[in-house]
């Protein structure tokens, strides 16, 4: 029963966050989204900066179980990055430019859940490197160290959300950050 509730309330406070901004949203607002008093959530999440907590982490255990599904079952190794990056990268830029609000709440992780967000960059980052793992003497042998390479592909990922213009944009340059990291992993296609 537990586990419901606070399922309940992360979908409930996912919802209340992005109509009305981490800052902006009360404990009422979530308690009235979940269907429950405010006592209720209480008991459920001491304070909005836990649930917000909750939120991230459910986001992105979703999406990481999702790559991790999905990625095996596709032929290449072009397919399976895009793949990872449409549904981390793209889906996230769409997500937080649908309002003023998403962009808001982006902004404040990084003061109180910044070891949070750091987590979930380093668990993404590990799943790259799980994806290129039968690539890695390639890597090497270019004179290239796996865990740096998969780093600057995802720090590249992340940027091109900051400076793409949209999502067709972001998609291109995605695009070319797979190709030329296939050209590094010897997986030209």
């Amino acid at each position: 029963m537990p586990e419901e509730k606070t399922a309940t309330v992360v979908a409930a406070a996912q919802l209340a966050f992005t109509k009305y901004g981490f800052k902006r949203v009360t404990m009422q607002d979530i308690a009235d989204e979940a269907g429950m008093s405010r006592p209720a959530l209480y008991l459920v999440f001491s304070n909005k900066e836990e649930i917000f907590r909750a939120v991230i982490s459910d986001f992105s255990q979703k999406a990481m179980e999702e790559i991790r599904t999905t990625y095996p079952t596709l032929p290449t190794l072009e397919e399976q990055l895009t793949c990872a990056l449409e549904v981390w990268t793209v889906r996230g830029y769409e997500w937080i430019n649908t309002t003023a609000e998403a962009k808001e709440m982006v902004d404040c992780t990084h003061g109180f859940a910044r070891d949070l967000v750091e987590k979930v960059y380093q668990d993404f980052d590990a799943l790259i490197l799980e994806i290129i793992a039968s690539h890695q003497a390639e890597l090497e042998k270019r004179g290239l160290d796996p865990a740096t390479f998969v780093r600057l592909f995802c720090l590249v990922a992340r940027s091109s959300k900051e400076h793409a213009r949209d999502v067709d944009d972001l998609r291109l340059l995605l695009k070319g950050l797979v190709r030329m990291s296939l050209t590094n992993l010897g997986a030209e296609t």
